[in-house]
């Protein structure tokens, strides 16, 4: 008898955790898109950095990596 109500406990037990919605979290962080304009005034303000003789080697090899990873994060989430 004992084995028969640990066996209904149970069985209670997982009838009720599977009614419980699991939290799905996405992994994607929130794509921020940038309209021409600011792509353009970006460039305008390398241009001219380059232009005063700055050097932007850095700056370059930065903005190179962060488009990679942008345009990777994409296809990964789907364009989301």
């Amino acid at each position: 008898m004992a084995l028969f109500k640990s066996f209904s406990a149970l069985c209670a037990v997982l009838v009720l955790a599977g009614c419980a919605d699991p939290k799905i979290v996405g992994l994607c962080p929130p794509y921020v898109a940038y309209s021409r304009q600011d792509q353009h005034m970006l460039l305008s303000e390398l241009q001219a950095g380059k232009a005063a003789q700055v050097p932007q080697s850095q700056t370059y090899r930065f903005l190179r990596d962060y488009a990679k990873e942008r345009t990777a994060l994409q296809v990964i989430c789907k364009g989301k």
